[in-house]
Order: C-alpha cells, then sequence, then structure tokens
C-alpha cells in the first residue's frame, strides 16, 4: 500500500477576490518566506556575497510599507547607489522632468515616484514636490522642460538614489 501524500491545504485568502485581499493586512495572510521559493533565492544571494568574499548578510523580511525596522540597515536618503542593469529611461520633451541637484552639481533625473510614504502623491503633484523634500544642505530639486528626448541608456552600472519619499532617480552623465 502507498504512503498517502499529505496534500497542503491553500490559504483561505487565495479564494479571496482582489477587492477584498487588497483590504487584508500583509501580517494577516501569514506568509512565510520559509517554502515560497524566496527563502532559496536568499539563501542564493548569501552564498553568492560569502563566495565573494562580502560578509555582509542583509535582513530579510516581508513588509507592506518600504521602511527599516529600528537597528536594521536599509536605504538612506540621497545616498548614491551602484546598480547592475541595462536599460533606457526615455524622458520625452512633452513632459516636465523632475530633478535633483547636489552641491556637486551632479544631476539625478526622477525615474520613478513612489506613493508608499505618501499615498496622495501624483504626477500632476510632482512640480510642488521640492517643498515637502527635506533637502540635505546645498541639495537642490528642479523641473525642466526638454528642447529635445533624453535617454538614459545603462548596459551596466548606473548611479541612482531615492529621496526621503522614496521617488527614484538616476545619475544623467
Amino acid at each position: 500500500m502507498k504512503p498517502r501524500r499529505r496534500r497542503l491545504r491553500e490559504p483561505a485568502w487565495t479564494r479571496l477576490d482582489d477587492e477584498a485581499l487588497l483590504d487584508m493586512r500583509l501580517c494577516d495572510l501569514r506568509l512565510s518566506l520559509a517554502r515560497s521559493g524566496l527563502d532559496q533565492a536568499v539563501l542564493r544571494l548569501y552564498e553568492e556575497l560569502r563566495l565573494k568574499g562580502i560578509r555582509f548578510r542583509p535582513h530579510v523580511w516581508l513588509a507592506e510599507e518600504w521602511f527599516s525596522p529600528d537597528g536594521v540597515p536599509g536605504i538612506a536618503p540621497y545616498v548614491e547607489t551602484v546598480v547592475n542593469r541595462r536599460t533606457n529611461f526615455t524622458f520625452s520633451r512633452r513632459n516636465p522632468v523632475y530633478q535633483l541637484v547636489s552641491p556637486e552639481g551632479d544631476v539625478y533625473a526622477m525615474q520613478a515616484y513612489s506613493q508608499i510614504v505618501d499615498p496622495k502623491l501624483t504626477r500632476r503633484k510632482l512640480g510642488g514636490l521640492g517643498s515637502k523634500l527635506a533637502l540635505p544642505e546645498g541639495w537642490k530639486f528642479r523641473t525642466r522642460h526638454l528642447k529635445r528626448d533624453l535617454t538614459l541608456k545603462t548596459n551596466g552600472k548606473t548611479t541612482v538614489l531615492q529621496d526621503e519619499l522614496q521617488n527614484t532617480y538616476q545619475l544623467v552623465k
């Protein structure tokens, strides 16, 4: 006689429609990294870091907001991060471009705005963003109207940063 395999029950939330699911808090879904596929990705990350001689093991958690728990390192606003990617971001001359300018004159173009910190932030409100940001000394926020389209091509490393509202900007070279 073959042993019966125990079938895992699907959680109740898998039967909810989108609206009901959106009304639930993430903590009530009882999600776990274990056996999710994410656990293997985290282990692979840790192994890659170890093989490269990097002893840093980033903390990993599930959350419904973009934040770092107290005492856990996270992404600091207005600090450059170098990322590897192959992308082309094209800014149309028909739309304003929102930029941060560092005290050294480096220009960063907004490539994505976020509603995580400020859910009421919309595309139409981006022009007034400078008054909402607590810019570090010497930094400026500005709106530019381009004479021609601008394409930021990345084929490898590029430099990005975020403001305190989690809006993302790419260095314009």
